[in-house]
């Protein structure tokens, strides 16, 4: 049964007012069929959704009220809020871009009590423990072994306010996140950490470490094994319970080590996400590996990936790229022959190369600019493959990336890269990288992307422009 949707459609057409008869009339949909949605015992089809839609004067927020209830009646729960995490996440990253941040925190009242004076109340007091062990640790510098599930929203703000103070040039921070396996509702979860740490990474803060670790009963059933709740510093521990009305600060030498080899021990079993710094000949044996792997692969950004766009005699001339040329083209050949890579690209991204011809995104010395007839010879590629493994984004509905670029190996990596520095965010934790998979996997299918006719009609008239130039 679909109840929250099949309900809430009900009460719009009541409340529009044209009736049943006449939107079945207009839409042209069966009548037992339009009765069974009504009722919850069948689901419409996009097609027959859409054309619900059209009928009904409906405003924006019932419109994004009915799209929800109607994608987790179609796709369930999970998946649903899988993909919108997703969507929060490059919407995060397209919302940073080309601004100048700082870090706002809010604080409540009772926060700010918190910091200043012990209050009878249980949580307050454990507040305050925690705030003063954040701040002479990131005093002192060195590193903070934390895990604290269901207080990383705290966590995350504490950091930004310690970091705002100018403190944490020499910290490394090692975030433990536990993923407990057949669990259901943990995913969002895991997206909204991977968010707080490319926020960090936008903020030029990158001491910061996720760890992911697989298990049932070793954190939440053997508190004698590891404590609920804990951060560990260079001298002092701080265990706290589930409840966060409960918190012990330890010193002793002897605990803490016994502690410390603990910690050690689950960090060795964990997967570890991590930050560091391409250039030309990593990125290149990354390709290689990539294109051997015969997994599909998914790219996100403003412009295409021109290394897999170019001809032979493009790559030579451009000096960097001239070494890799015959590597470079059989990973193309390798590609192309499994044809199991697709690009998600912006049109402002296309009309932007289109009309300077730079060469984005690529780790090379020198800027380098293609003349109008390498560009066109570009345009025609991503041209003929529109609709196969080139989509363009519709810019109305979809982020859309500037500077960083999201790749997507599916069962392997997820990767964040800077395109002009190149900074390269490396995940490796698999159920981040499935839902990330199953989200760009669903776009070609959705209305988030550009129609192959009008993709087309967008890049003839860039080509057409710049053979009028080239005249």
């Amino acid at each position: 049964m679909n109840k929250p949707f099949s309900d809430f459609l009900a009460r719009l057409i009541d409340e529009g007012g044209q009736g049943k008869n006449s939107i079945i009339r207009n839409t042209g949909i069966n009548r037992s069929s339009f009765y069974k949605f009504l009722n919850g015992e069948r689901i419409p089809t996009k097609i027959q959704y859409e054309e619900i839609k059209r009928n009904l004067p409906l405003t924006v927020s019932e419109t994004q009220k009915l799209d929800k209830l109607y994608n987790i009646a179609t796709l369930g729960m999970d998946i649903t809020s899988n993909r919108k995490a997703v969507y929060d996440c490059l919407e995060m990253v397209s919302a940073y871009e080309g601004r100048e941040h700082s870090i706002e925190v809010e604080r409540t009242e009772a926060e700010e009590k918190a910091v200043t004076t012990f209050t009878a109340d249980h949580k307050n007091d454990v507040l305050v423990l925690l705030d003063s062990f954040l701040e002479r640790q990131f005093a002192s510098g060195g590193r903070i072994d934390a895990f604290m599930p269901y207080m990383d929203g705290w966590f995350y703000q504490r950091l930004h306010i310690n970091i705002l103070k100018g403190n944490a040039n020499s910290m490394e921070i090692r975030n433990l996140i536990q993923f407990p396996k057949g669990r259901g509702g943990t995913i969002s979860h895991i997206v909204e950490n991977y968010n707080n740490m490319l926020f960090f990474a936008l903020s030029g803060f990158q001491g910061l470490q996720n760890y992911y670790y697989y298990d049932n009963s070793v954190i939440e059933d053997n508190p004698g094994y590891l404590y609920p709740y804990y951060l560990l510093g260079s001298d002092e521990a701080i265990f706290v319970d589930g409840t966060i009305n409960y918190a012990l600060l330890i010193r002793q030498k002897d605990l803490l080590t016994q502690f410390r080899n603990q910690v050690t021990n689950v960090f060795a079993k964990v997967h570890k996400s991590g930050l560091r710094t391409i250039d030309l000949p990593s990125l290149v044996a990354d390709a290689e590996d990539y294109s051997q792997y015969g997994a599909n692969g998914w790219r996100y950004g403003n412009m295409a990936d021109l290394l897999m766009l170019l001809d032979e005699d493009q790559f030579r001339m451009i000096p960097d790229l001239e070494p890799y040329v015959s590597r470079l083209r059989k990973v193309q050949q390798r590609i192309n022959q499994k044809q199991n890579s697709t690009e998600f690209i912006s049109l402002d991204g296309i009309r932007t190369f289109a009309k300077d011809g730079i060469a984005r995104g690529l780790p090379i010395t020198a800027e380098y600019t293609f003349s109008p007839k390498d560009r066109i010879r570009i345009l025609k590629k991503i041209y003929d493959a529109i609709g196969l493994s080139f989509y363009i984004l519709d810019e109305k509905k979809m982020p859309i990336l500037r500077e960083w670029v999201f790749i997507l190996i599916e069962g392997k990596e997820l990767f964040f890269v800077h395109c002009g520095k190149p900074e390269l965010m490396e995940i490796n934790e698999l159920n981040l990288v499935d839902i990330f998979a199953d989200y760009f996997g669903a776009l070609p299918m959705s209305d988030n992307v550009l129609s192959v006719e009008k993709s087309h009609e967008e890049i003839q008239k860039l080509i057409s422009e710049l053979n009028s130039e080239a005249e």
